[in-house]
């Protein structure tokens, strides 16, 4: 795989579905690489941002957008929070198959 440079998005996901994206041992993010012919670059560990950026022809970098967004849709987010004047939140995700 070789992306052209041509063209270039940024798209701003959650650093929750991170892992999703990725998938196990990076075959989730492989397969959008290879479909897309795109290159696909995550923020640093220890950045403070969620910019994800895609570079390659215009038509692959909306390609790889959309099956990144839709990854970011299929997740499910659900916070509860805490009773009894505990000052917390519990943030739990379920990714849907």
């Amino acid at each position: 795989m070789q992306a052209e440079s041509g063209h270039e998005a940024k798209v701003r996901i959650s650093k929750e579905v991170y892992p999703k994206i990725i998938g196990k041992g990076g075959a989730q993010i492989r397969k959008i690489r290879d479909e897309t012919d795109t290159r696909i670059d995550f923020p640093r560990e220890n950045s403070d941002s969620d910019v994800i950026t895609i570079t390659g022809r215009k038509e692959n970098v909306e390609k790889a957008k959309s099956m990144i967004e839709a990854i970011e849709k299929e997740t499910v987010f659900y916070f509860v929070s805490c009773s009894h004047n505990y000052n917390c939140f519990l943030a739990v995700y379920k990714c849907l198959l």
